[in-house]
């Protein structure tokens, strides 16, 4: 069982990491 919010906020920064590195 995965909580579906720490999956999003996991999935939000790691969107962040990769756009943040152009």
């Amino acid at each position: 069982h995965w909580d579906s919010g720490r999956v999003k906020k996991l999935m939000v920064e790691d969107f962040i990491i990769h756009a943040s590195k152009g």
